[in-house]
């Protein structure tokens, strides 16, 4: 694995966005490097993130048409990222793109290894001036950026979100990277201290060397991976739109953050609980969550679990006034419980596993939901969500 170690983040740049709106999909996950995915530093290069649509679906704020109203893609209003300098004293030009999935290749983005970036890309931005303090020092930099026209991820196929670096042949004294969440030891020598999170027995969905960070190698035309990695990415949608994710509590002592509830959404453990009586990693027994974000005090929220998806129903066609949509297989749907919104914008479902329903757990996938209910009547569901175990 080609990996720089990281530093803590020195500057924020453009926070004109509330949190308020966030859907995080980096929460309470804890950097364990910067990379510029195994590729050379000479190399020009795209750090490539994945959101497998097997994995979220739902997500964003839909776009209905038809009669009766159908889901046409989903609008995010911006996105926000980590990425890291070796040496702020130059500045490097780099660029952001996003793509579909490859009809032909799936489970990639829609270009070939030979092709330009930004190739069939769904909106491209920059190029962005690399942030510098004059110190000539490694620092790492959040960038929130706000899309002046909100951007329309397609449905039914993967995501991917990619910047694209240039290359930098003093590489690890200077270039651009970005910051990532290991779902392996880099095995960084002392005083680094070794922070990866390692999933349960389920494959990742799509196959793709079971990881979630790709690379595209533009000046030698290649694609590639060098490992288990979660890229620093979250995403904004319009106020009013549902949010959540599925997370795992863990006990690991390689990944903190995960020990305290609600646990950790990263897409390692926390889609891939290490949950049976028989874990992959020895004294693993993972419970896991939904958390919610958005609802108003005294909202009812519905907590839902299926052992699929279905295609996306609009919950407007039978709730007026709603918004998001309906996701789970309604042949292993049921409610798995009620609660009341306590006003802090964030409700957390729970599932602790006793000894024997851990006997049952291994090869489950199971699928999460949550729909807030107002005094209006009206509904506001989050994405759903799968944990494979």
């Amino acid at each position: 694995m080609r990996a720089c170690s990281f530093v803590p983040m020195t500057v924020a740049l453009c926070a004109g966005l509330s949190a308020q709106n966030i859907q995080d999909f980096y929460f309470n996950c804890a950097t364990g490097a910067t990379t510029r995915g195994g590729v050379a530093g000479a190399s020009q290069v795209q750090v490539v993130m994945r959101f497998d649509s097997e994995d979220y679906v739902g997500w964003g704020n839909p776009v209905l048409a038809g009669a009766p109203l159908a889901v046409t893609g989903y609008e995010l209003i911006g996105c926000r990222y980590v990425i890291q300098d070796q040496n702020d004293g130059t500045v490097e030009n780099y660029n952001m793109h996003f793509y579909g999935e490859d009809p032909a290749n799936p489970s990639f983005p829609n270009f070939t290894p030979a092709s330009a970036p930004g190739t069939n890309a769904i909106a491209t931005f920059g190029p962005f001036p690399s942030p510098t303090t004059g110190t000539s020092t490694i620092s790492a930099w959040q960038v929130t950026l706000n899309f002046t026209t909100p951007l329309v991820r397609p449905v039914n196929q993967d995501f991917f979100a990619a910047l694209e670096f240039p290359g930098n042949a003093a590489w690890t004294a200077d270039g651009l990277s970005h910051h990532i969440s290991l779902g392996v030891s880099a095995n960084f020598p002392p005083p680094t201290v070794n922070t990866y999170d390692l999933k349960g027995p389920a494959l990742i969905a799509g196959g793709v060397t079971n990881t979630y960070g790709l690379s595209h190698d533009v000046t030698n035309q290649a694609f590639g991976s060098a490992g288990p990695r979660q890229y620093n990415w979250q995403f904004f949608v319009a106020n009013g739109v549902g949010r959540g994710v599925v997370t795992t509590e863990t006990n690991q002592g390689t990944y903190a953050i995960s020990n305290v509830a609600p646990g950790t959404a990263s897409f390692f453990s926390g889609l891939h609980p290490d949950a049976s009586n028989s874990p992959t990693n020895p004294g693993r027994v993972d419970d896991i969550n939904f958390v919610y974000w958005g609802a108003a005090t005294g909202d009812l929220l519905v907590s839902l679990i299926a052992f699929g998806f279905q295609t996306e129903f609009p919950l407007v066609n039978v709730l007026p006034g709603s918004t998001g949509v309906l996701c789970l297989d309604l042949s292993t749907m049921t409610t798995a419980g009620f609660a009341v919104a306590g006003g802090t914008g964030t409700d957390t479902f729970r599932i602790a596993f006793n000894p024997s329903q851990r006997g049952f757990l291994l090869g489950l996938n199971l699928a999460q939901q949550v729909v807030a209910i107002s005094a209006a009547q009206t509904g506001t569901a989050s994405p759903c969500a799968m944990q494979r175990f």
